[in-house]
């Protein structure tokens, strides 16, 4: 549930007729073009994106002489081999003056707690003689130079954008497989490293629905901790809690260990115990430490009532989703609620939630 490593997309410098590279790329391989600064916003692992310079009188420039925001971007579903070889089987390698290889991109995720991510990639750099450099420097390293470590305090499982990558980075002298491989087992470790003194914190979720959909609400409970990247579930099962004097509930309860403070993990949860409509449709309990985050321990209520702020955060909570991710969490209330209503389920207990 925290990813920590990831591959970034394969990156081609090609200089040219800049117009008919961009027509091609867009009919053979359905590309997207961009004109935005560095790697395209909607890259992901097994992509290429290719930077395209005009060279229309065939002159290329050294890499040197290229500044990073200068190039338009085509993002293609293809690796750089097969791009290559489409452009000389199909007779128009003419339009190219020349081609260059970058090296692969890691992705690398700190803590957005990190005090001083410096110090952090110069420790890195000299466990595996890496050189630091920034990422304007990005077209002046070629893969026989290593691969290049890119550093971000965002989660990996989704798409980043160039903003929410640190202008450090690190080039490696490995292959991209071999780095890959050496840094995944110091993944955890560095990630702790930049937390700073800050302490994971281990939290226990209950969650509570009167009409024992309990399959629907924890797949929406496991998306969302899913796509924000919140930690490790260290267990789960059935429990009991006490409604009532003498009135016991059925929960079902998954045991988090997060780098978030409990305040944060309790946000995300109230966003979910609201439907669209605003009707508070699931109780979830969140315990630190024995003791119960309330939703008044919320920074974000500022005097509002419960139901005004769970309003708040279930909207502030789907538009910070993926949209595949937000897509599904819709789709599965609209099953809750359209659902008939069980004979004889018990009440929602205030004492629950």
């Amino acid at each position: 549930m925290l990813s920590l490593v990831r591959g970034g997309p394969w990156l081609l410098l090609l200089q040219g007729k800049k117009d008919a590279l961009q027509r091609y790329l867009a009919d053979v391989f359905s590309a997207e073009i961009h004109r935005n600064h560095g790697i395209a916003e909607k890259t992901r692992e097994g992509q290429t994106v290719v930077y395209l310079v005009d060279a229309s009188e065939g002159r290329a420039r050294p890499l040197w002489d290229i500044e990073l925001e200068e190039p338009s971007l085509a993002v293609c579903n293809a690796s750089p081999g097969e791009i290559l070889c489409h452009f000389v089987n199909d007779g128009l390698a003419h339009f190219l003056a020349a081609a260059s290889l970058l090296p692969r991109i890691l992705l690398f995720r700190l803590c957005c707690t990190c005090p001083d991510t410096s110090s952090l990639v110069e420790e890195l750099g000299k466990d595996f003689h890496g050189t630091p450099s920034t990422l304007k420097e990005l077209l002046r390293w070629t893969p026989s130079e290593g691969t290049v470590v890119c550093f971000t305090t965002k989660p990996l499982n989704r798409l980043l954008l160039m903003r929410e990558l640190l202008d450090q980075v690190l080039v490696l002298p490995l292959p991209f497989d071999e780095a890959f491989r050496r840094l995944q087992p110091r993944a955890l470790e560095l990630f702790n490293e930049s937390m700073g003194n800050k302490d994971w914190n281990e939290v226990l979720i209950h969650v509570y629905d009167k009409f024992e959909r309990y399959e629907e609400h924890l797949r929406r409970v496991e998306l969302v901790l899913e796509a924000h990247q919140t930690g490790f579930v260290l267990g789960e099962g059935w429990g009991t809690d006490t409604a009532h004097i003498l009135l016991p509930v059925r929960t079902y309860r998954l045991r988090l260990l997060t780098f978030h403070a409990p305040e944060r993990i309790k946000s995300f949860l109230m966003g979910l115990e609201y439907s669209a409509e605003g009707e508070r449709f699931l109780d979830i309990d969140l315990y630190c430490r024995r003791r119960k985050i309330s939703w008044t321990d919320s920074d974000r209520r500022k005097g509002a009532s419960r139901e005004a702020l769970g309003k708040d955060l279930r909207k502030e909570l789907l538009e910070s989703l993926p949209p595949e991710t937000r897509a599904e969490l819709e789709s599965l209330e609209k099953r809750l609620l359209s659902a008939p209503e069980p004979s004889g389920g018990a009440e929602v207990s205030g004492a629950v939630g």
